[in-house]
């Protein structure tokens, strides 16, 4: 065990750190089977190649996991139950080649999930995101992003939120319970594609909201359970073509697309890894 690290003086994160090259060998370095209480968390600063994986934080007074400026971190089977501090994870400061997979993250103060900051490939898949006080995952100024699988519940705010993403898709999650919308999206520029498929929405307080969507594609999702309280906001303009499409049974996507007046920040990412994750064929 953990404990006791840190102190509320230092920087987001700072119980225990992994900062600049950490491993230098064609293999990742691991943290892992620990367990972490009553600490500020773990922070991964500029540091490549690294697995944070079967640990359990309890009770921490900051975010869990905090991954700035750093590359293919796997952060995988892990246990975050907190009531205290910020967000369960953070992904930010141009962080690239991330996988946040199998997870369980309950009860956080602020995000359960939280990627901002000009990050780009990052997956978030697998997990179980529960009873944060703000929104389950929230994805903002952020660059090829995959959020794919997850069950997200009960969660204060929207079940998944997007906010000025390039190049983003949602697919196969169960949107339950959650005290917003099951997907909020907003801030897109143009040509900020975004899809939107096979996910269930059952029991938000509704299912899409939504203002400045940009260009969307909406595929096979199921609002069965979410009748009547499907679309907010600019969705609510097009629900009526929506569920003549949806009734329909027809293939391919439903496609919505709203002039912005929003360009989109791109100072914040890194000119390479933007042009390496957009170059990529959508999965």
């Amino acid at each position: 065990m953990i404990a006791d690290l840190g102190s509320p003086a230092f920087p987001e994160s700072s119980g225990l750190a992994f900062t600049h090259q950490f491993s230098a060998s064609g293999t990742a370095s691991m943290l892992r089977d620990n367990v972490f209480r009553n600490g500020v968390g773990v922070a991964v600063t500029a540091s490549n190649r690294l697995d944070v994986t079967g640990n359990r934080f309890v009770d921490g007074s900051k975010t869990a996991v905090l991954v700035k400026a750093a590359r293919d971190v796997r952060i995988a089977d892990n246990i975050v139950s907190q009531r205290t501090g910020t967000h369960g994870i953070k992904v930010t400061d141009s962080s690239s080649q991330i996988d946040i997979s199998h997870n369980v993250i309950i009860d956080s103060p602020g995000n359960g999930i939280f990627v901002d900051g000009g990050a780009t490939d990052v997956r978030i898949s697998r997990n179980l995101v529960g009873k944060s006080r703000l929104a389950g995952v929230s994805v903002a100024g952020s660059a090829c992003v995959a959020i794919t699988s997850n069950f997200v519940i009960a969660n204060g705010s929207r079940g998944i939120a997007m906010r000025s993403v390039l190049r983003g898709k949602v697919e196969d999650n169960h949107l339950i319970a959650n005290g917003s919308a099951g997907l909020a999206i907003s801030g897109q520029s143009d040509h900020a594609a975004l899809l939107v498929s096979r996910n269930i929405f059952k029991n938000n307080r509704f299912g899409l909201s939504g203002a400045r969507l940009g260009e969307l594609s909406l595929s096979a999702n199921d609002f069965e359970w979410q009748l009547p309280r499907i679309a907010d906001g600019e969705f609510a303009t097009n629900l009526g073509e929506l569920l003549e499409f949806v009734a329909s049974s027809k293939p391919g996507e439903f496609k919505l697309a709203s002039t912005t007046s929003e360009g989109g920040e791109l100072s914040q990412f890194s000119a390479v890894d933007l042009a390496r994750c957009v170059a990529k064929k959508r999965a």
